[in-house]
């Protein structure tokens, strides 16, 4: 099998309110906003690689626009990560997420779900909630964390390490139709405090090997920052 690049955000930007996707699919807008100024955080702010977005966690955050379409479906294989510096550790706050086409959020990868922790949170086709959490606590500093889902298994690195894994009932897909569009840093009324950079989503599975090259920004090679890579 193979992962494919689908969208990658570098939060370079240093103004306006709109983070590029370098593969020119999901350009994000920035909310909210005011003449051609973001007003939810600060941008051009020192990052991992380069600068960073910084959000300020009571209002700040970006979306993709309505698809009009299924982005990831059942049957997909998915890949998520970024790199983070929160300021809180405290509460449920979403890096990134994807909405349903009712505006539901079935896939998040928040901070502090469980205190003090990464988590990623799957909703099934059939409903149920699955949370995966680090086996660590977190408090402060860099983190890359990423999550990726195979039929119905979902597995959370943190740092490139493996976290834990959750597995629904067979019956149960872990992805669904996701037309709404694709969240960053904010989803259902929660908003992420602090920095984020490099924010990446792949279709399939990545291993473990392929998400510590991933760590790496650009020095991972270009197979990994812009095209198709066989596994």
């Amino acid at each position: 099998m193979a992962i494919t690049l689908l969208a990658r955000w570098k939060c370079d930007e240093t103004s306006g309110i709109t983070l590029a996707d370098t593969t020119g699919n999901y350009p994000a807008t920035l909310m909210p906003n005011s003449g051609g100024n973001w007003t939810g955080g600060t941008l051009g702010v020192a990052g991992k690689f380069g600068a960073a977005a910084s959000f300020n966690g009571t209002s700040g955050g970006a979306s993709t626009a309505a698809s009009g379409s299924t982005i990831i479906g059942p049957a997909t294989a998915l890949t998520m990560a970024c790199w983070a510096n929160s300021t809180s550790y405290a509460s449920d706050k979403r890096m990134l997420a994807f909405a349903n086409s009712t505006g539901g959020t079935v896939l998040g990868l928040p901070v502090g779900r469980a205190s003090g922790k990464f988590s990623a949170f799957c909703r099934s086709s059939a409903g149920a909630l699955i949370q995966i959490d680090s086996a660590s606590t977190y408090s402060s500093g860099w983190h890359h964390v990423a999550v990726t889902i195979a039929g119905t298994t979902a597995t959370l690195y943190v740092d490139g390490g493996t976290g834990a894994t959750a597995t629904a009932s067979a019956s149960q897909s872990l992805l669904a139709d996701t037309a709404a569009g694709i969240l960053i840093a904010s989803s259902g009324g929660v908003f992420y405090p602090g920095l984020l950079d490099d924010i990446r989503i792949y279709s399939g599975a990545a291993t473990q090997a392929e998400i510590q090259t991933i760590m790496l920004g650009d020095v991972g090679g270009p197979m990994f920052a812009r095209r198709r890579m066989a596994v």
